[in-house]
């Protein structure tokens, strides 16, 4: 079962594991769909000692439909289904139009009503901001923004260093 959001992100993974993997990442990212498998597999690796947590970091300059698509994550959540729809939108990343938002949400049988309407109202831009807030106060400058145990992992010459930091930690 997903957590609700809480100020370190939302949780996949095993709550009590000795690492935690915390993303900061972009839903119209190509580099954090790539981080998502690779953290992925990290927990299938290690499914009792590895978590990973998500926080919002749209980069709305570079990509038009990353807020509004962290809007619909958050609006998927309080409906229980996060995860569901962030795989669904890092899936998708060409179609992150509202009418797809939408048809995500369809998809997922989430209440079309009440998803649509907290969307048209950005009930969760202000958690978006405050998390890219939180990002931009820890050091995130791009896209995915990775942190292992609050370590910053530099990212920017591949996903090698998290999974060799993960295994490094994990003795």
């Amino acid at each position: 079962m997903t957590e609700p959001s809480l100020p370190q992100g939302h949780l996949r993974g095993a709550s009590a594991a000795r690492v935690v993997i915390l993303e900061y990442g972009d839903f119209e990212c190509p580099a954090c769909a790539q981080a998502e498998t690779v953290i992925r597999m990290l927990l299938e690796r290690y499914p009792d000692d590895a978590c990973a947590r998500f926080r919002h970091f749209p980069l709305s300059e570079v990509h038009p439909h990353a807020e509004l698509a962290a809007e619909a994550a958050e609006a998927a959540a309080a409906q229980g289904r996060f995860w569901d729809m962030a795989d669904l939108l890092f899936k998708n990343q060409l179609e992150l139009t509202r009418e797809a938002l939408s048809a995500y949400a369809r998809m997922l049988g989430l209440d079309l009503g009440r998803f649509d309407d907290e969307l048209d109202r950005h009930i969760y831009r202000q958690l978006v901001k405050d998390d890219m807030q939180a990002g931009k106060a820890r050091g995130v400058r791009a896209t995915p923004g990775l942190f292992l145990n609050e370590r910053l992992i530099d990212a920017s010459f591949g996903l090698q260093r998290l999974s060799d930091a993960v295994r490094h930690a994990l003795g």
